[in-house]
């Protein structure tokens, strides 16, 4: 099962916070299909491989057990 990927948006200095917000599933799909047809590695290796290489390359994607305690999700 995979858990829920968040997005970097940005940074609250007023309660000196990251703000993070959900990717839906359908959106992680079509953008792994659009990666798939741009001939991404990762992509075409598959969709788990793809979301990996995603969130474990410490970018702007997170899964939601990996955001830290100055981390909020916003709606």
């Amino acid at each position: 099962m995979i858990t829920a990927i968040y997005r970097y948006e940005r940074f609250d200095p007023a309660v000196n916070k990251e703000l993070w917000r959900r990717i839906p599933r359908w959106r992680l799909r079509l953008m792994w299909l659009q990666a798939w047809l741009k001939h991404d590695k990762a992509a075409r290796i598959g969709y788990r491989a793809w979301l990996y290489a995603r969130v474990s390359g410490g970018g702007e994607w997170l899964t939601g057990d990996m955001l830290d305690w100055n981390q909020e999700v916003s709606k």
